[in-house]
């Protein structure tokens, strides 16, 4: 069984390493051939509202391609990009999308999770929704975890002061994922770092983020063995 990256900008696929590759609409189609899977989505940071319905045509486009697994990232952000309510805008159409398509949706948020509680309230997807990166307090994103959402961790775990090293464990077993996100990092790294949060080896953190994994993305199909 291969180690699962959930999610990655990293543009050369990591050996021994099952990766989503996050695939920006800035980038040529081309971009992180290497890897087996991936997401597509409108990145609140390069959402062009004036662009909003050409942007959505590529993401509807490229939702349909077989090694495209999840939606996203897409989302909202406090701290850069468009207005929060362009940003609300594109988001709900993602949503709706991934609805359609029938696949998940990798979200950036940063402070915005009350906007993205009653995003999710509203739209009550089938689709399970992925806070991705999330280096928080876990009262801060427990309604939407109590919700249904997943969560994934990453660089912040090497820190044993950060609120993400606190938060893997108060996080429900089978609710979290892994990834490296834009970190120059091996992915079994991350994996060593919630093992110590966790007081697991890495085999056992392993076999849980593959477990997780075959919910969020494929329901119960095996993800780490598809083709």
């Amino acid at each position: 069984m291969d180690w699962l990256d959930i999610h990655t900008h990293r543009p050369e696929a990591e050996a021994g390493v099952v990766s989503v590759y996050n695939q920006l609409i800035t980038e040529p189609e081309q971009s992180g051939r290497g890897h087996r899977w991936r997401s597509v989505g409108i990145h609140p940071w390069y959402l062009e509202p004036p662009r909003l319905a050409e942007q959505l045509a590529w993401v509807e486009r490229s939702a349909q391609r077989p090694e495209v697994i999840a939606g996203g990232e897409c989302g909202l952000d406090r701290l850069r990009g468009p207005a929060l309510a362009e940003q609300v805008t594109a988001f709900q159409a993602q949503a709706r999308l991934a609805e359609e398509v029938g696949k998940p949706l990798i979200v950036h948020v940063v402070r915005a999770f009350d906007e993205l509680l009653q995003l999710h309230r509203q739209t009550k997807p089938s689709q399970p929704w992925l806070l991705h990166g999330m280096n928080v307090r876990f009262e801060r994103i427990r309604p939407l975890v109590e919700a249904g959402c997943y969560v994934s961790l990453g660089a912040a775990l090497l820190r044993a002061d950060s609120a993400a090293s606190r938060l893997i464990t108060q996080l429900p077993p089978e609710r979290f994922l892994l990834e490296t996100d834009d970190q120059p990092l091996a992915i079994r790294t991350i994996y060593e770092a919630a093992a110590g949060h966790l007081c697991l080896s890495p085999e056992q953190v392993r076999k849980r983020v593959a477990q997780n994994a075959d919910i969020f993305v494929f329901g119960k199909r095996n993800f780490t063995t598809l083709p």
